[in-house]
């Protein structure tokens, strides 16, 4: 019987990995129902396995919708958000201004 030569012995011991769990936070799939929810965002998805081209809606109660960006309502949908956040951001900055020069 040869004696175990510490070299090798180190070599099994580094080389020796847990499995590791993987997840995906992505759209797996898409649907092209017409969404009736109140929408806070989205954000466009691209395609990457196991991910698919998407578009995340994000509702109001903060749940998550993966759409498909060929269907036509997609694109009217996508733009009611970006209005909606644009005139909060606009709000905001004059009422800073409007604030800040009458010292409330």
């Amino acid at each position: 019987m040869t004696p175990l030569r510490w070299d090798r012995l180190h070599v099994l011991i580094v080389s020796y990995r847990r499995p590791s769990k993987v997840t995906t936070n992505c759209c797996t799939s898409v649907s092209d129902t017409p969404i009736k929810f109140d929408l806070q965002g989205y954000r466009i998805q691209n395609s990457m396995p196991p991910c698919v081209n998407a578009v995340i809606f994000y509702t109001v109660k903060g749940e998550k919708i993966c759409s498909d960006p060929k269907t036509p309502w997609v694109d009217r949908r996508k733009k009611a958000p970006s209005t909606i956040i644009e005139k909060f951001s606009a709000c905001f900055l004059f009422c800073y201004i409007l604030i800040g020069v009458s010292g409330l």
